[in-house]
């Protein structure tokens, strides 16, 4: 956003900065105008195919120069001069930046007044600011405008305080300013990376201060890497000197940033050596330049060079017409071509796996597509995402769209009403992987629940679909509400019973404000009836608990007779298989039968009695802790088709299987047979195709798949 005539078509007649072409624009034909014709520099010279072409190039950061005139009317540089569209173009950027996955970094080239007398400040011969407390006022709120407007940004990688600042008078004019700067930008923007460059003076570390000294924190120090003319030896000898002094100033613990370097026409192996030696010792960079009219490709500066000479406008003397038409032509797909001499090695950071949904940061997220995006600056390849669900590789179903940059990946067939695992992994390119494993469930949020420690009270009384904390301070009846074994634990929701404690587990809505309680210290022998008029219908029944010292497990029995008495019959139901994690991390687990199948339990709608109990003593089990149950309706198995092949003397049948369900394959002979005969052992079903095999040779056979 800073013309250079030395690398930009600026102009072709006298005129030297950016400053004097908007002046000489504003004068012939008024600001309205001159602001359009500088739009359509911008637009053309910088457009979102150079974007694409920065990401597809496998880099995740551009640093952009600004200047006042970016901000404040040339004319008027004051609060009341202050452009209503300051922030047009640099907004453009950042957000096609942000959906391409590219970091921003602010560069102020040229500060109110100028830092020294360059025209890349956008204003030659000035050099006003280490003099002038207007233009240093200016500045500061220049820098303040900036961060408040991009507070909280994620695109925005810092801000570049002052660009080589070699006009100042001495040390402590640069420290001075870069300390008022930082305030200036601290009070508004605490969160953003702030960079103080050492190219001034002696341009090394040494012209920085240790941060302490200041109370800076979260800022990065930079510095340019010129070995103008030099030969490879030189320019390697560049960037060791480089490395050396970043690793001679480790103990100030501040980060490194080459913002500027270039190792001219001498070969890739020059240009990979400097880069490898700021990625060894852990230094960020940026090339300058991208894109560069200094000469024609392969010229040195430009990453992209012109291929031949389009016309650069005269600004003094061309229609406001021919102004634009020219600078049109500058266009990097029009005129530019790729400087194959220069090259990196490739990026190696990881790609990114964000926007996951479910996550497993929150109970009861229903849904039946798993989502996610998949970015990298380096590029994935449709075959680079990969995600197993529950064990069985489902990425061939996975939907795509995007980019290779950044990729929308969704899976539309989660069951509903489940537990689930996934596992996302994500491969670049240049072979970078990134992993995530997921655990989540798909419940409705509205299945019938109930509170572990919400146990009945008074001898066999209890509360129908009671409210939040509804059992608080109730007293129950030991041997008829409850058995308590371990009185280790605290009693802070009930004052008999067994223990009671905060739990641990994700937060739910209903509590907000309130305190969810688990049973703790949970042992065995121990066990509480649940009296409720559960709803009508057909239920699995599924738990949270945690176990932390070891794999352990509860029943649930249903009471069949004496509830409310010491005398009471009890018939198991099926039980809680507890796998070992730790007493804080609850899980999901289903209530099972003998086999490992899900328990179905039928309700009528009137009132019964269930108890979770621990198993006998004899039986050595560890500790639980238990938050809550909840009744899920039980599922309906899908109709399944058949299908048959052959392989090595075998019928291969094969068929797709749902969760929670079992599948026993059967046969006749003939249609007419009394009953149907089982083909080896029933299956359990996991969500993915099944097969069972038969030998061939067996004559005519029919064949069905019995679910349960």
């Amino acid at each position: 956003m800073v013309m250079e005539k030395w690398m930009c078509p600026l102009d072709s007649g006298s005129l030297p900065d950016a400053y004097s072409v908007i002046q000489e624009l504003d004068n012939r034909f008024g600001v309205a105008t001159e602001q359009s014709l500088i739009r359509a520099y911008q637009t053309n010279w910088i457009s979102t195919t150079d974007l694409d072409n920065i990401r597809n190039g496998g880099y995740n950061c551009v640093r952009v120069p600004v200047w006042w005139g970016n901000f404040y009317s040339i004319t008027n540089v004051s609060y009341s001069g202050w452009r209503s569209d300051a922030f047009d173009e640099l907004d453009w950027l950042v957000t096609n930046c942000a959906a391409r996955g590219i970091y921003v970094i602010i560069d102020m080239h040229g500060v109110v007044g100028g830092q020294s007398t360059s025209e890349d400040t956008g204003q030659e011969n000035q050099n006003q600011y280490w003099s002038n407390v207007n233009d240093q006022t200016n500045t500061a709120w220049m820098w303040w405008q900036i961060a408040n407007h991009y507070n909280g940004n994620s695109t925005v990688a810092g801000y570049d305080l002052i660009n080589e600042p070699d006009g100042a008078p001495n040390t402590a004019a640069v420290w001075s300013a870069y300390n008022s700067l930082y305030g200036t930008i601290r009070s508004v923007d605490t969160n953003h990376i702030i960079i103080m460059q050492g190219t001034f003076g002696s341009w090394n570390w040494n012209m920085l201060p240790n941060p302490a000294v200041f109370g800076w924190t979260n800022i990065v120090y930079s510095m340019h890497e010129y070995q103008l003319n030099g030969n490879v030896a030189q320019v390697e000898a560049g960037a060791d000197n480089q490395v050396t002094d970043f690793k001679n100033h480790s103990t100030w613990n501040v980060p490194d940033y080459i913002g500027e370097f270039n190792d001219f026409s001498n070969g890739l192996a020059c240009w990979n050596y400097s880069a490898s030696a700021y990625n060894n010792a852990g230094i960020n960079w940026t090339v300058w330049t991208y894109k560069a009219a200094d000469g024609l490709l392969p010229d040195a500066w430009g990453w992209y060079d012109p291929t031949y000479w389009p016309a650069t406008p005269n600004i003094s003397s061309d229609s406001a017409s021919a102004i634009a038409s020219d600078w049109h032509h500058w266009l990097t797909s029009a005129a530019f071509g790729q400087n194959t001499s220069i090259a990196f090695p490739p990026n190696t950071n990881p790609p990114l796996i964000i926007g996951e949904y479910p996550d497993g940061t929150a109970f009861f997220q229903c849904t039946n597509t798993l989502s996610f995006t998949a970015s990298s600056v380096n590029g994935i390849a449709t075959n680079g995402i990969a995600v197993t669900l529950d064990g069985v590789d489902v990425s061939g179903a996975l939907v795509l769209s995007g980019s290779s940059a950044s990729w929308s990946v969704s899976y539309p067939n989660l069951p509903a009403n489940a537990t689930h695992t996934a596992v996302i992994t994500v491969t670049d390119i240049f072979g970078n992987s990134s992993s995530e494993t997921i655990t989540f469930d798909t419940f409705q949020p509205g299945c019938y629940t109930w509170e572990a420690e919400d146990y009945d009270y008074g001898g066999g009384q209890y509360f129908d679909n009671p409210q939040v904390d509804s059992y608080s301070n109730y007293y129950a009846t030991a041997g008829v509400d409850f058995n308590d074994v371990n009185t280790g634990g605290a009693y802070l929701y009930r004052p008999s019973g067994t223990a009671t404690e905060i739990t641990a587990d994700l937060p739910r809505v209903q509590f907000a404000g309130k305190h969810d309680y688990d049973i703790g210290f949970f042992s065995l022998g121990e066990w509480g009836n649940y009296t409720r008029h559960y709803p009508a219908g057909a239920y699995n029944v599924w738990g949270r608990f945690a176990a932390g010292g070891g794999n352990t497990a509860c029943f649930l029995d249903q009471v069949t007779a004496g509830v409310g008495t010491s005398n009471q019959s009890t018939n198991v139901v099926g039980v809680f298989n507890i796998a070992n994690s730790s007493w804080s991390s609850f899980v999901w687990v289903p209530l099972e039968d003998t086999n490992g199948n899900l328990v179905k339990m039928t309700f009528n709608g009137s009132a019964n009695t269930l108890r979770l109990a621990r198993p006998d003593p004899s039986t050595g089990f560890p500790d639980v802790n238990v938050n809550f149950l909840m009744l899920v309706p039980a599922a309906s198995a899908s109709p399944i088709a058949l299908a048959a092949s052959t392989s090595g003397g075998k019928i291969i049948l094969s068929f797709p299987t749902q969760a929670g369900f079992t599948y026993q394959a059967e046969y006749k002979n003939n249609l007419t047979d009394g009953s149907w005969v089982p083909l080896g052992n029933a299956i359990s079903g996991n969500g993915s195709i099944q097969s069972i095999n038969d030998t061939m040779g067996q004559g005519s056979r029919f064949y069905h798949v019995r679910i349960q």
